[in-house]
């Protein structure tokens, strides 16, 4: 780890603070990602690990799109109320998703057929495809959905899952949290499939390789073996130490450690940032000095109206749809400057 830096914000205990990239960089450097399988559902928000592709035609035969009647086209050529075409034999009357029988290709709607004098009567023509979902027009068997890399999306999740994938393997980071911290536990838990973490407790498993444990301490402020606090507001009493973080149990203040330190660490490990909006702020932040600053963002149109900075409540979580963080050398920004919001 490189040299703490010692400048201590106004209303802190004099201590040492690490700065947050080096914090980040410090996790970064022990923390591994290990390639789990999960159903598309558990993979929204997840990195790929490998490769996604359609496990077979979809659909696997021509089926129709809509109720009517299933015929060759060829047998239509012509067909007109005044000119109706006769049929071979009876068409056999299908409903969506129905397999076409052989020979045919199109569908025609119910009142496009009638009988005259004991025969079948088509008084619409119709070109090949027309009513039907081809075989393999949705996917094509063995073809890559989705490229590994790519952060799964819930639109791609569902089109997975109708393409019949029901497993894939994405990057996944455990943090082993102690049961004591009994106020980032559930959070950790409702927000662990879209952030790509295990998230399991000192009384289930131990850290398992590549894991990252975040113990709990019952004291008042920091001890010599549970490492410098984090220059990050709200983070000054949770310990950077060799084996992870160390937090009070009941600490109040969780979000800038989720937000500010946690996700951007499960993308650094995952290798692929999320998607940024750059957008300016619709008034000016306030933001500590020599610190960084979490800072919960809620679009509205093309700018961004600032909720919350620092210790941000529970309540602007609520409203918010992107997060940023201010470095320890901005101080804020003016109404109007640029901030780059990652989303929620």
């Amino acid at each position: 780890m490189t040299a703490l830096s010692t400048r201590t914000p106004v209303g802190v205990a004099s201590g040492t603070l690490v700065p947050l990239a080096e914090a980040l960089d410090a996790l970064a450097a022990s923390v591994r990602a290990r390639r789990v399988a999960v159903s598309p559902a558990e993979a929204v928000g997840c990195v790929l690990a490998a490769d996604v592709g359609a496990p077979e035609d979809v659909p696997s035969r021509a089926v129709a799109e809509r109720s009517g009647f299933a015929c060759a086209s060829i047998d239509l050529v012509g067909a007109a109320h005044h000119s109706p075409a006769f049929l071979s034999g009876a068409p056999t009357r299908v409903t969506p998703g129905t397999e076409l029988p052989p020979g045919c290709d199109c569908v025609i709607p119910a009142d496009g057929v009638s009988d005259f004098a004991g025969m079948a009567a088509a008084s619409i023509a119709a070109a090949p495809g027309e009513g039907v979902r081809r075989a393999a027009e949705d996917a094509r068997g063995g073809e890559v959905l989705v490229q590994a890399g790519t952060r799964l999306s819930a639109s791609a999740a569902a089109a997975l899952a109708a393409c019949g994938v029901e497993s894939l393997a994405v990057l996944q980071v455990t943090l082993v949290v102690d049961p004591a911290c009994e106020r980032l536990l559930p959070l950790l838990r409702a927000l662990a499939p879209a952030a790509g973490w295990a998230v399991k407790s000192t009384e289930e498993d131990e850290v398992a390789s590549g894991g990252m444990r975040i113990a709990a301490t019952q004291g008042a402020g920091l001890g010599e073996d549970e490492g410098p606090g984090i220059a990050l507001t709200g983070c000054f009493e949770i310990g950077l130490s060799p084996r992870g973080l160390v937090v009070p149990a009941r600490a109040p203040a969780l979000l800038p450690l989720i937000y500010g330190l946690l996700l951007p660490l499960a993308e650094r490990v995952a290798g692929v940032p999320s998607e940024t909006v750059t957008l300016p702020s619709a008034r000016r932040i306030v933001s500590s000095v020599g610190v960084a600053d979490l800072v919960l963002l809620e679009r509205r149109g093309d700018v961004f109206e600032p909720l919350a900075t620092g210790a941000v409540p529970l309540s602007a979580l609520a409203r918010a749809t992107h997060r940023a963080v201010l470095p320890p050398e901005s101080e804020g920004l003016p109404a109007g400057a640029l901030i780059e919001g990652f989303p929620l």
